[in-house]
């Protein structure tokens, strides 16, 4: 029994230690790039520190040999790149976007300095993914906090190009392919129904968890290889080292809504008859109450996002029996 247990805690620490890495294209995004002297020649050695919201604490690094450097596990959001060498310009890089799925190039060119100053550039990179040939689209919740959407997370796909909302095609055509055709992954874990290839209820959390998602509609990795359609991937939210969080209310009720049209029917009594009957009002009513709520529980350190968003709804309808004549209400 004692052999299990050590066992199973072995394979549990292996999975903590390696699920980021093996999770990781679809949570995060990468940086990468090039450090080179006023000459052109490359710089190794070079200290690098990256730092912005989404992390914890800066993450520091160096250039390689080649001058190059490779950062694959940014989680997404805007960062600030500083690059540092003896008798060198400090250089400092401002809003740098990462995005799910993507890896953004930022390079630098050091000057020669006889006192430590510091030049800033601030102006936004441009989002060019060099290292894939993946077409994608990503929103952002700076986006969607902007616009309608539905109560769940697949609600933001349309806004990507290329993909149009078809019920009776399994949810979503992404550039034609039908809905059992994609592959959604949430968290580096896919949710595709494995037997429809479709997005389960269980699994289209709230848009309001969701901290980006991204859209590929073509040109798709191998690891995707059950979806030849598109790939919807979504990252949930985290804390961060300020306090943020928000209350909402959902509501629909009957009295909202325009009465019933009639309906043509076959005459209860006499099948001969077709008849126009005016259905009756449902009392209904539904609530979708909730909140999200992030911060730091020790800052620089340890983080909490909770969110509970509650549904429920009910139906009242009376109904008269024509066997007894009598009205009862469900």
């Amino acid at each position: 029994m004692f052999q299990k247990l050590r066992l199973s805690l072995f394979l549990a620490a292996l999975f903590f230690v390696f699920d980021p890495v093996i999770l990781a294209q679809e949570r995060v995004g990468a940086l990468q790039g090039r450090v080179y002297d006023t000459t052109g020649a490359v710089m190794p050695g070079v200290n690098m520190e990256v730092s912005g919201p989404a992390l914890v604490r800066p993450l520091y690094a160096q250039t390689d040999i080649g001058g190059g450097y490779l950062l694959p596990s940014l989680p997404p959001g805007v960062y600030s790149v500083i690059f540092s060498a003896d008798g060198f310009v400090v250089i400092a890089k401002t809003n740098v976007t990462i995005q799910v799925g993507r890896t953004t190039s930022v390079d630098a060119e050091l000057k020669i300095a006889d006192i430590r100053i510091l030049i800033e550039v601030s102006e936004a990179l441009p989002l060019l993914d060099t290292a894939t040939n993946v077409v994608s689209t990503n929103v952002n919740s700076d986006t969607y906090d902007k616009l309608p959407t539905g109560l769940g997370f697949v609600s933001l796909a349309p806004l990507a190009p290329g993909v149009n909302p078809e019920p009776k095609q399994g949810g979503f055509q992404i550039d034609g392919a039908s809905g059992s055709e994609n592959s959604f992954v949430l968290d580096g874990v896919e949710v595709s129904n494995i037997r429809t290839g479709t997005l389960g209820s269980d699994s289209n959390v709230p848009f309001e968890w969701i901290q980006e998602m991204q859209v590929k509609s073509s040109g798709v990795d191998a690891e995707f290889g059950g979806a030849i359609g598109g790939v919807i991937s979504a990252v949930t939210k985290s804390g961060g080292n300020e306090f943020h969080g928000q209350a909402s209310l959902y509501s629909r009720f009957d009295a909202l809504n325009a009465g019933p049209n009639p309906s043509l029917r076959i005459n209860p009594f006499d099948d001969d008859i077709a008849e126009y009957f005016q259905n009756a009002r449902d009392g209904y009513r539904f609530l979708n109450p909730g909140y999200t709520l992030g911060g730091p529980i020790v800052k620089d350190r340890i983080w909490f996002f909770p969110s509970y968003l509650y549904q429920g709804s009910r139906t009242d309808r009376s109904v008269k029996f024509l066997a007894d004549g009598k009205t009862r209400d469900f």
